[in-house]
């Protein structure tokens, strides 16, 4: 029995001491008195089974150093969390944690927000209205464009794009888009504004559609927020009508 318990105590070590070659002899020895090895049975004498024994007691005394102290890996764990690199790395995570957390919270305040912008334009003069030789149709105009759009902006609000649009309908398009005028707004000081001029870009049809067509003026804004989505929207100005000559 003595032989018997140095081998199960022994098994459980089994990896450190790499004597497992051993193990079925042993414990076919301690049994039967029977062994296989190298996959042939052979007779083991009761001196050979204490023998056999004795030597993983022995092997056991001699490696049960190599069985890992508990304490010893708390301590190592305890220090390596105590690195610069740990350090580092958990104050990184914290302040992207409150980053995330301020840039969520500025997002959702602009759902607080309630805009009320207003706008005029002003067609003051038809400078030309003429048909191409490539056939499209071309009107230059001058214009007086105001508007307040300082409710759009919040402490979250980098800049304002905003632009002047002619907007219309013909046989083949239900709508027909036409850029007059843009500009940037970097800040609510600026958001006031009164301008004086002629289209900035061209207004051209393609085909002869814009005689007496009746049309719309549309500004148009893009909210672009230091963080969070960007949001958009209009104003629509009726009552403009192109005249039936070309001039």
């Amino acid at each position: 029995m003595v032989v018997v318990d140095a081998v199960e105590e022994f098994v459980v070590v089994e990896e450190e001491v790499k004597v497992a070659e051993w193990l079925p002899v042993a414990a076919a020895a301690t049994t039967s008195g029977v062994g296989k090895r190298n996959g042939k049975e052979e007779e083991v004498s009761g001196k050979r089974r204490r023998n056999i024994g004795y030597y993983f007691f022995q092997q056991k005394q001699k490696n049960s150093y190599k069985i890992p102290n508990r304490n010893r890996i708390r301590n190592l764990q305890i220090a390596k969390m105590h690195t610069f690199g740990y350090r580092a790395n958990a104050l990184l995570t914290f302040a992207i944690t409150i980053l995330a957390v301020i840039c969520a919270m500025a997002s959702v305040s602009d759902n607080f927000n309630s805009p009320s912008p207003t706008s005029q334009v002003q067609v003051l003069n038809i400078n030309w209205f003429r048909n191409k030789p490539d056939g499209d149709d071309e009107v230059s105009m001058t214009m007086n464009i105001s508007a307040d759009l300082q409710s759009l902006f919040t402490w979250n609000t980098k800049q304002v794009f905003v632009f002047l649009a002619a907007e219309y309908k013909t046989r083949k398009n239900s709508l027909n888009q036409v850029s007059l005028w843009d500009g940037i707004i970097p800040a609510k000081e600026h958001a006031k504004f009164y301008i004086h001029t002629t289209n900035k870009y061209r207004f051209v049809d393609q085909g002869s559609n814009l005689r007496e067509r009746d049309f719309n003026m549309t500004l148009h804004w893009h909210v672009m927020p230091k963080t969070g989505k960007m949001f958009a929207d209009k104003i629509v100005m009726t009552g403009f009508r192109l005249p039936q000559a070309y001039r």
